[in-house]
């Protein structure tokens, strides 16, 4: 009885803690999914600190083994006072759950979650960089403006990290050229394809008969919707019978169209519009086709999950969104803010089913060839000192 104890003892004593600090408590389980069953697996315990949570959420973390903690996180919008608590509510939650690992993503959570985590005492901090968010994707002067202060925050915090991680290089070379990893080694400094996907979760799914285009996105002016629902307005009007779909993840950025806009183009009959959900897999096997006309990405998960699928892709040519897609094998590329060239991309797929059908086959071998999550959650379980079992 006392060597088990003593076993059991030691296991304990091994086991480390790993924080997720995201923004979003619906998406921890969507976006990181196949990272803390990796985790877990490996005997560690997985925390997620996001703003604050709604009970089904709450639930759905609950029950994958994960406990949550509300966090004061505003997106989008530049609060001194408020980030300062956000900051110090992230320290004082870490502290008190003794965490020995921190990842961080999401543009607000890596520009205060490093320094929270070092304030507390975690002795490994990683950021993944997904997107460089609403302020990199615009020249209004209130983009600017934040661009400014983000850039100055991004410096201070990634300094703090062990490990930054980026979706594409070209993110990296723009945060270079601001110097914002001027106090970052380049042995600290990682690429990989995107988030990954888990490739036994989204297996391979026959592709309907009917012609389906389905996007799924925040409604942001930048991930294109717009033009989705004025390509949709362009296809619809060849033929009524093509059926179009938006599914909303909503949040509170301030480049978001309102429920009365989706509401607009719905009744128009550009698409048929739905609120998040909370599997995505079902409405991914009744498309035929995936669309995202973003200005710009990290890497989409959501692309990579309908590669998974076997879907063909349409997407713009544009940084992070053209990475995934190998134009005419298993997508078509389009310019941003062009309806009209987005409308002639769905077109064609439409209208030649055996084409359409063949991109999503080399969707799927280029999701398992490129962008299996397995190795991606290896690098970034190896980098917060998470990647050996715990054992006795």
């Amino acid at each position: 009885m006392q060597a088990r104890a003593r076993k059991i003892g030691a296991r304990a004593m091994t086991q480390k803690t790993l924080a997720l600090l995201g923004k979003n408590a619906q998406h921890v389980l969507a976006f990181r999914g196949s990272l803390i069953r990796a985790a877990q697996a490996n005997g560690h315990r997985v925390i997620a600190l996001t703003a604050p949570a709604s009970p089904r959420a709450r639930q759905r973390l609950r029950e994958f083994g994960v406990e949550h903690f509300d966090t004061p996180l505003s997106g989008g919008k530049i609060s001194p006072l408020r980030d300062l608590q956000f900051q110090t509510t992230v320290t004082d939650i870490l502290k008190t759950q003794r965490v020995d690992a921190l990842l961080a993503y999401n543009p607000k959570c890596i520009a205060f979650g490093p320094v929270a985590a070092r304030r507390a005492g975690v002795r490994n901090i990683a950021a993944v960089v997904t997107g460089l968010g609403f302020a990199f994707t615009g020249r209004s002067l209130a983009r600017r403006f934040i661009r400014f202060f983000s850039t100055r925050l991004y410096r201070r915090s990634l300094a703090a990290c062990d490990a930054v991680f980026f979706q594409n290089q070209i993110d990296r070379d723009e945060l270079a050229a601001l110097g914002v990893l001027a106090n970052v080694p380049n042995v600290r400094v990682h690429m990989i394809a995107g988030s990954g996907v888990d490739l036994d979760y989204f297996p391979a799914q026959p592709v309907p008969t009917q012609t389906h285009f389905l996007m799924i996105s925040r409604p942001l002016k930048d991930k294109g919707v717009a033009e989705f629902a004025q390509a949709c307005k362009i296809v619809r009007a060849r033929n009524p019978a093509i059926r179009c779909t938006l599914i909303c993840a909503w949040d509170d950025n301030p480049s978001s169209f309102t429920r009365a806009d989706i509401a607009r183009w719905t009744q128009d009959g550009c698409f048929n519009a739905l609120d998040e959900v909370e599997d995505v897999r079902p409405h991914l096997q009744a498309c035929t086709t995936f669309v995202l006309p973003s200005y710009r990405e990290g890497t989409s998960k959501v692309v990579l999950e309908a590669m998974a699928t076997g879907r063909a892709i349409i997407s713009t040519d544009a940084i992070g969104c053209r990475d995934p897609i190998e134009p005419d094998v298993n997508g078509l590329l389009v310019a941003t803010h062009s309806a009209t060239e987005l409308a002639s991309a769905m077109l064609q797929l439409a209208n030649d089913p055996q084409r359409n059908a063949a991109m999503g086959t080399a969707s799927r071998r280029i999701a398992q060839e490129k962008y299996n999550a397995k190795p991606i959650d290896a690098a970034l379980l190896h980098a917060l000192n998470l990647d050996a079992p715990a054992r006795a």
